[in-house]
């Protein structure tokens, strides 16, 4: 009976290698930090105008005391 030489492409030891040669490429890199950033403005856009409309509603009120 013929051994299988094929890899099972869900095995550790073939998807390691793998995974290590692609985060040693540029565009793995590039790939990464674009979908990072996508993923912060999506999720960090609500807090950033929550504190955007606490800002705001601060300097009006420092404005409007006196001292």
């Amino acid at each position: 009976m013929p051994q299988n030489t094929t890899q099972n492409p869900h095995d550790f030891a073939t998807a390691f290698p793998w995974l290590w040669n692609r985060l040693r490429e540029k565009s793995t890199w590039s790939g990464l930090s674009l979908v990072v950033i996508c993923l912060l403005v999506l999720f960090g856009l609500p807090i950033v105008k929550m504190l955007a409309w606490l800002g705001l509603a601060y300097g009006v009120y420092t404005i409007s005391t006196a001292g």
